[in-house]
């Protein structure tokens, strides 16, 4: 959309479009093996990601918080006969007969109405024990020194949880010397799965990175061939600026989202699934209970998404203003300085900039309350899990390894929710840029090409104009039914005055266009039945403005052709007189022109461009107003260069400086899209008519006495 300012993206967009991630998706086809790769990575990664707190219970319930409760099966009786029953296969027996161990975490794991039942009948004691093997030799010595302190069995030998503070720190390891080589392993698990997790997490990485940068190189190839082989009308009504955006910003800030969403995204997912899962799997009363803030978390981030969207569409209209103002100013900067708006553009500018920073103050606001939500939320859960976890704990229905498990995994929960947060900025521009690519590329107006092109032999490049009509898309008529024709080798010159129609018949003959009505013939053949390619290669274009790339003098007289041979690109130089202001720069033929040749005259840009011609050695020259902006001293090395070029060849030239055109075989003359007249020059100053009128306002009318000097009449 256009402002005061120029050219800025328009960018209000619906909701995701799922349409758009699927078409992107069929770009990943060739990736699919690697794809496949990340994702078991990835999988394999947020396994590692679950067993960390799992292990954090394991070490917890199994090593650190170890107690066992004494189970007299005979006082069970019928009452608790079928709990004991159902307990049975926790039991540890202690080698004496009636008399077993029941673990803790086993106890709290059973049905409460079973734990009630032991524990009413009698059976199940009320105080806890240490178990240890009478068997290890560092148990023995320490029963051998504190008897008083254990119940020996035959498997068993037993100390109250009550006694253990009477032991010493030397007799506690002694005593736990197996959990204490439990929590080794555990540590050990815990480090190896570290490891894994960060290979696996590594490895993931860099494959979907690499999957992500393919992407974009493979859409920013797609989408620039596609540019290229668009006709000069799409580009006459499509701004380079939005081309060139497209190509790099857009493709750009999809390349951005695959390394730094996508990346995390679909492990967040699997995590996500994971720990819930895991949650439920622990303990699922204390799960539902925690997942009962999940709907606040979802209608928190749903608001924070639609805040968010609205206020990083202003961020980015108002970076693409404050990038357009600049731009013009800076393009126009003589201009601005010359007519003195400095000032004038300054305000424009502090408007602009203050406008963009209270939009990034909105931004900030958003972001400053959704994220102390979320961060609050996570508390609630945690305090949430503190409370009906530690009640369950008291209530011996959970485990304290459960409750810190928990803790952990409620952490893990809500990381991803605060990565999207972080990411919804660079998800928001590539699911715009992603849209204004593929609308680009759904745009094709190339022109149509022969399904079986006819093949030329080197004919002699005979050209005919059929009574050709041709507009610019929402444009009046240019030309008018014209009409003429060009024997191999003759040399035609095309005159009138502004808006005839002259630079369109050099579009058309290049089929830049197509006619609306007309054809085109060259050596007898429609040019729309010929290969675009091969019909181009046989025409060497001479235009008002040559375009110099950026690169050596030797590169653009061969278009940097691959091979190309500096002794043809040096005899090309010197047939047109361009030699020897070459040879006088520091680096010769190596000098590098910059940015549109800016180092070099016009005349000089323009004779590069005539060597370019002569070493492509085209069939038929085109020179649109090739002196249009030179100097006298230039224009006579020019026309000598034209004299080589011309040799030989059918020549088409486009001139307003009617001394260019002295040596043409015939003159047509437009007016209003039409052959007005057509001959010679003698010809056509005998008919009296709009030739010798622009003749006469050319040179008569300015007070010469004749033609410039240098040779004949025009």
């Amino acid at each position: 959309m256009w402002n005061d300012y120029g050219y800025i993206e328009d960018s209000r967009r619906a909701s995701y479009d799922l349409g758009l991630l699927r078409r992107l998706a069929g770009y990943t086809r060739p990736y699919i093996r690697l794809l496949a790769l990340v994702s078991f990575l990835i999988l394999g990664g947020t396994l590692m990601d679950l067993i960390l707190p799992y292990l954090t219970k394991v070490a917890i319930d199994r090593y650190i918080v170890v107690a066992h409760y004494s189970l007299d099966e005979q006082k069970a009786g019928d009452r608790a006969g079928p709990a004991l029953n159902r307990a049975k296969s926790k039991l540890k027996p202690s080698g004496r007969p009636g008399l077993s161990f029941l673990a803790d975490h086993d106890l709290r794991s059973l049905d409460p109405e079973d734990r009630n039942a032991l524990r009413t009948s009698g059976a199940l004691s009320s105080h806890t024990w240490y178990l240890a093997d009478p068997g290890k030799e560092d148990v023995a010595r320490l029963i051998e020194r504190r008897p008083d302190l254990f119940a020996l069995y035959p498997r068993i030998a037993a100390v109250s949880a009550s006694n253990l503070e009477k032991l010493t720190a030397q007799d506690i390891i002694q005593l736990r010397a197996v959990d204490l080589a439990g929590l080794v392993w555990v540590a050990l698990t815990a480090l190896s799965v570290l490891l894994l997790g960060y290979g696996f997490g590594v490895g993931h990485t860099i494959l979907l990175e690499y999957v992500g940068q393919r992407l974009a190189h493979d859409l920013r190839q797609r989408l620039t061939a596609h540019i290229l082989k668009q006709p000069m009308a799409f580009h006459d009504r499509t701004l380079t600026g939005r081309l060139v955006a497209r190509v790099t910003g857009d493709v750009q800030n999809l390349g951005e989202m695959i390394k730094s969403v996508a990346v995390t995204f679909f492990s967040d997912v699997f995590i996500v699934l994971g720990i819930m899962a895991v949650m439920v799997w622990l303990d699922w009363k204390l799960a539902l209970a925690t997942f009962v803030l999940l709907p606040v978390v979802v209608g928190v981030s749903v608001v924070f998404g639609r805040l968010a969207r609205d206020v990083f569409r202003e961020i980015r209209a108002k970076a693409a203003e404050i990038n357009a103002a600049v731009g013009e100013a800076v393009a126009g900067l003589r201009v601005v300085q010359a007519f003195r708006r400095e000032e004038h553009d300054a305000k424009i500018f502090a408007r602009l900039n203050h406008d963009n920073f209270l939009a990034g103050m909105r931004q900030i606001r958003v972001f400053g309350l959704f994220m102390p939500v979320i961060e609050l939320i996570g508390s609630a859960a945690l305090a949430l899990v503190l409370w009906s976890g530690g009640r369950g704990v008291l209530e011996e229905t959970i485990t304290l390894g459960v409750v810190v498990a928990f803790i952990g995994y409620i952490r893990k929960l809500f990381q991803p929710i605060r990565d999207l947060a972080e990411k919804f900025n660079i998800l928001q521009s590539a699911m715009a840029s992603l849209e204004r690519i593929f609308g680009l590329m759904d745009q094709d107006h190339s022109l149509p090409q022969a399904a079986c092109p006819v093949v030329l032999a080197s004919g002699g490049g005979g050209i005919v104009f059929d009574r050709v009509s041709f507009g610019y898309p929402d444009g009046p008529k240019v030309l008018d039914g014209l009409s003429f024709d060009l024997e191999p080798g003759w040399t035609l010159a095309i005159v009138g005055p502004t808006g005839a129609g002259k630079t369109s018949i050099i579009s058309l003959l290049l089929r830049f266009y197509d006619p609306q009505e007309g054809r085109i013939l060259v050596d007898g053949v429609d040019i729309r039945d010929l290969s675009q390619n091969d019909h181009r290669r046989r025409l060497g274009l001479v235009m008002q403005d040559v375009f110099m790339f950026n690169g050596s003098v030797a590169e653009n007289i061969a278009l940097a052709r691959e091979g190309y041979s500096i002794d043809a690109v040096q005899a090309a130089a010197r047939a047109v007189g361009a030699d020897g202001f070459i040879r006088v720069l520091p680096q010769g033929y190596d000098q590098e022109l910059g940015e549109g040749g800016r180092i070099l005259s016009v005349g000089q840009r323009q004779l590069i461009s005539l060597a370019r011609i002569l070493y492509q050695k085209p069939q038929i020259l085109l020179l649109d107003e090739a002196t249009a902006f030179i100097d006298s001293e230039s224009e006579l090395l020019i026309e000598k260069a034209l004299e080589t070029l011309t040799a030989g060849r059918t020549s088409i030239l486009v001139a307003h400086r009617l001394s260019t055109i002295r040596r043409a075989d015939r003159i047509l003359v437009l007016g209003r899209g039409r052959a007005m007249e057509s001959g010679t020059h003698e010809e056509l100053l005998a008919r009296d008519g709009l030739y010798k009128k622009l003749y006469q306002l050319q040179f008569i009318g300015n007070g010469a006495a004749g033609p410039p000097p240098g040779g004949p009449h025009p």
